[in-house]
């Protein structure tokens, strides 16, 4: 007679037992497997309990400055413009989704005019995680932004309307932060003009 069953720990309480008859020898030893795999399969129902699967929480932080100076399209020997753009994301991360406070603004000056784009949203944005031998790899997904767009033309007259831009799909690959473990990691890095700084912690 075989029998098997799990106590919790702490509250002597038996969550789950199997009993099981079987001869001597070969059959016996087949018996307890097959009990065993039986006394797995009743812990599923406490997975959330015994086996909660440990998640990312923290911030990300994503910024990109840009300046550009444009030569004229007519004439390069004539004043050309000039164009300017900030971004600024703000991310509470929780497992595999972000939300995120995003600012961006553009400003384009010309000899024929000028124009500004200016878009924001507090949205949802799909973030993946990933820590290996001391590197991370962070992956932030696409997000839409609501603004306007508006300027002046040379000469008199003006232009407005509104704007839904897409932004993202910012990467990190690999990049060794200045802590990183298997259950935490923060750091910063720059590439070109962008600036991406992570704080998470793995619980």
């Amino acid at each position: 007679m075989i029998d098997a069953f799990i106590v919790k720990k702490g509250q002597d309480k038996v969550i789950t037992r199997i009993a099981e008859s079987a001869p001597n020898g070969d059959e016996s030893l087949d018996a307890i497997e097959n009990l065993s795999k039986q006394l797995i399969d009743e812990l599923h129902q406490y997975n959330n309990q015994l086996c909660r699967e440990k998640t990312w929480t923290g911030t990300i932080k994503i910024e990109q400055h840009t300046y550009e100076k444009l030569l004229n399209a007519d004439d390069p020997g004539k004043p050309g413009g000039s164009t300017k753009s900030d971004l600024s994301v703000h991310c509470a991360v929780n497992n595999d989704v972000a939300q995120c406070t995003v600012n961006y603004s553009e400003q384009l000056t010309g000899a024929e005019g000028n124009s500004s784009t200016v878009a924001s949203c507090t949205c949802q944005a799909d973030v993946s995680i990933y820590v290996l031998e001391g590197k991370t790899s962070i992956s932030v997904g696409m997000v839409t932004a609501n603004g306007t767009n508006s300027g002046s033309l040379e000469g008199g007259g003006g232009f407005s309307s509104e704007i839904t831009m897409p932004l993202g799909g910012w990467i990190v690959d690999a990049a060794i932060g200045t802590s990183t473990q298997s259950d935490s990691c923060s750091g910063s890095v720059t590439q070109s003009d962008l600036t991406i700084t992570w704080s998470l912690t793995k619980k």
